[in-house]
């Protein structure tokens, strides 16, 4: 929900709704969100560079938490590997 959407609930739903007791792939969706909005040049930009590279600056910290916790998984490094690559080419 919007913030704006959640100011007419009470307090508890506010509360319940919020990103505290999200999961982690909505946590990461709402980050994405507002790399989004922070970079973004006009209301419909997606794609500016900055918006891309944030984005991906952004998985990339996730795998790399993600390979923290889980050290044998062989296709979260070949797709930080590929993050990586598409950085550096920007």
């Amino acid at each position: 929900m919007k913030s704006e959407e959640m100011s007419y609930h009470s307090p508890l739903v506010q509360q319940a709704m919020g990103l505290h007791n999200a999961s982690i792939g909505e946590m990461r969706k709402a980050r994405i969100l507002e790399i989004r909005r922070r970079f973004s040049k006009h209301e419909s930009d997606t794609a500016s560079p900055a918006i891309t590279a944030s984005v991906l600056c952004e998985n990339v910290i996730h795998n790399l938490n993600h390979l923290k916790l889980h050290k044998n998984d062989m296709s979260a490094f070949i797709k930080l590997k590929q993050y990586l690559t598409k950085i550096r080419k920007y």
